[in-house]
């Protein structure tokens, strides 16, 4: 009866130290991720993705937002993120990238962009830097 009993025991602990050890590396891998996530836009100005990606207006505060440009008139942007419509003003101290330094020129009607600024009452956003970008998540229409 002994030698029946004695290699089920060891089957049912094999497979409770196997499951342990998945639980375990699951806890970790979790872990590892939501660190890199929040370092990701920590160092892209947002605060654990908060502010990454555009949002509602108002109240004003440092955002990141992207999407496509609608219009350019002088010095005032238009983007259509996935979340809005919003207003941005750029001023001689914006800074545009792309892999080389830019200019409000280098914009057009329908590239995506990335804008990063501070948001007034109205919600309008006063650029601090632009980023030309491949592509971006679709906008509103």
């Amino acid at each position: 009866m002994n030698r029946k009993i004695l290699p089920g025991l060891v089957g049912v602990l094999l497979l409770l130290v196997a499951a342990g050890a998945f639980y375990g590396g699951m806890r970790f891998q979790g872990m590892r991720s939501s660190g890199t996530r929040a370092n990701f836009f920590a160092n892209r100005g947002g605060a654990d993705g908060a502010n990454f990606g555009g949002g509602g207006g108002g109240g004003g505060g440092r955002r990141s937002n992207m999407g496509q440009i609608k219009s350019i008139e002088g010095n005032v942007i238009i983007v259509s993120t996935q979340q809005e419509r919003l207003q941005v003003t750029v001023t001689d101290a914006t800074k545009y990238q792309r892999l080389v330094d830019g200019k409000l020129d280098d914009l057009q009607v329908g590239a995506n962009i990335i804008v990063r600024g501070e948001s007034d009452a109205n919600g309008v956003v006063n650029a601090v830097s632009i980023q030309l970008a491949d592509s971006v998540p679709a906008p509103l229409p």
